[in-house]
C-alpha cells in the first residue's frame, strides 16, 4: 500500500504505512421461520467490523510516535482515519507494540467505527435513487401508453452520479423529472377539461347514445384518476430528488 493514512494527529510514513488494511462489516438481520417452512427476515442495518492494520514505526522519532499513538488509544477519543478514498470515525480499541530497537517498533491497531462517512453518504444516495425509481416506476404502471418524457426521466435516472448533488447527471435528472411532471400535469388538465362539457343528464338521447355516453364518462373518469396517480407518484420521485441537497 502505497497511499497516505492518517490516524488522528498520525500522519503514517515509510515502514509504518500498513501493507493492507482490514474493513468491512454485515447486515443485521433478525430471521424469523414460521411454522410451514415460511421465512421473514427483518434487515436491521449495517454493522462494521473493527478496522485492522499494522506495521513499523521506524526513525529516531519512533518511540516519541508510538507513545503519540498509544496516548490517543488511552485517550478514547473519536479520530478520523483515513485512507485512498476511505473516511471513518474511530476510537483506538487496542494498540500492541514490539518494542525491539529505539528505532524499530513494529505495532498493530484495532479501531473500532463510530461512523463511515463515505458509506453514510452512499446510502443515503442509495436510498433516495431506489425511492425515486419506485415512484416514476409506480406512476409508469398508471399511465395507458408510455410517456416521453416519463420515459426519459427514469433513463436520466440511471446515469451515474444522478442522486448524487451538485454533479451534472444530477441537474440533468431534476430537470427531467421536473419535465415529466409538467407533461402529467398537462395531461391531467386536459383530460380533467373534457368531463364539464359531457352531459350527465343525457337530456334527448335514446338509450343507446346514453350508454356510449356514460362509457366514455366511465373511461375519461378512469384516465383522470390514473393521471392524477402518475402526477402523485412523479411528484414524490421529485421532492426525494430535490431533498438529497438538503
Amino acid at each position: 500500500m502505497t497511499t497516505t493514512v492518517t490516524l488522528g494527529l498520525v500522519t503514517l510514513q515509510a515502514f509504518e504505512i500498513p501493507a493492507t488494511i482490514t474493513f468491512g462489516g454485515k447486515q443485521r438481520l433478525a430471521v424469523h421461520d414460521l411454522p410451514g417452512g415460511g421465512r421473514v427476515i427483518d434487515v436491521l442495518g449495517g454493522a462494521d467490523t473493527d478496522i485492522t492494520f499494522g506495521g513499523i514505526i521506524s526513525g529516531s522519532d519512533a518511540d516519541a510516535r508510538a507513545q503519540l499513538i498509544d496516548a490517543m488509544r488511552v485517550a478514547g477519543t473519536t479520530l478520523p482515519l483515513s485512507w485512498g478514498e476511505q473516511y471513518f470515525i474511530v476510537i483506538i480499541s487496542e494498540a500492541e507494540f514490539d518494542y525491539r530497537k529505539p528505532w524499530w517498533i513494529p505495532y498493530r491497531l484495532r479501531c473500532v467505527v463510530q461512523s463511515n462517512l463515505i458509506y453514510a453518504a452512499a446510502s443515503i444516495a442509495i436510498s433516495a435513487a431506489a425511492s425515486i425509481t419506485s415512484n416514476l416506476a409506480s406512476a409508469a404502471n398508471f399511465l395507458s401508453t408510455p410517456q416521453t418524457e416519463l420515459t426519459a426521466a427514469r433513463a436520466a435516472l440511471g446515469q451515474a452520479g444522478a442522486t448524487t448533488y451538485g454533479t451534472a447527471a444530477y441537474g440533468q435528472c431534476v430537470a427531467a423529472v421536473t419535465a415529466a411532471q409538467s407533461a402529467v400535469s398537462t395531461d391531467v388538465a386536459t383530460t380533467g377539461g373534457v368531463l364539464p362539457s359531457l352531459d350527465l343528464g343525457f337530456a334527448g338521447q335514446d338509450a343507446a347514445s346514453a350508454a356510449t355516453a356514460v362509457t366514455a364518462t366511465t373511461a375519461t373518469a378512469g384516465s383522470l384518476a390514473a393521471l392524477t396517480a402518475a402526477r402523485g407518484y412523479v411528484g414524490s420521485g421529485l421532492s426525494a430528488l430535490q431533498n438529497i441537497g438538503t
